[in-house]
């Protein structure tokens, strides 16, 4: 069966799918951009960190309404997590697939 032999209903449940889809795709592209700047960033950071203790508190500076303070052993496991996403989902094939659903000009920012 073709997407032309759906009916009318099918075609738009099935067509606003893809589209939200779409548009995912460009959003987890451009996040993983953020990671990887961020996991570059890290090598620097991680020698300030080894100097505090793991209880030791951050000052949150980050403008957030509601954010609160983190300690030194949560940013280390935040960080961690943002890596192990980078390694799972940020590989050559999945970036060309976000690049072909949501085309390579929006996978930026």
């Amino acid at each position: 069966m073709s997407f032309s032999e759906l009916t009318p209903e099918q075609q738009n449940v099935l067509g606003e799918y893809v589209r939200l889809l779409r548009a995912w795709s460009g959003e987890q592209a451009r996040t993983n951009n953020h990671g990887q700047a961020l996991n570059s960033d890290y090598a620097q950071v991680q020698a300030v960190l080894a100097e505090l203790q793991d209880s030791d508190v951050i000052a949150d500076g980050s403008g957030l309404a509601g954010a609160g303070q983190l300690t030194k052993a949560e940013v280390v496991s935040l960080t961690a997590q943002s890596q192990g996403l980078l390694a799972s989902y940020d590989q050559a094939g999945q970036r060309q697939a976000y690049a072909k659903a949501a085309g390579p000009g929006n996978l930026i920012g």
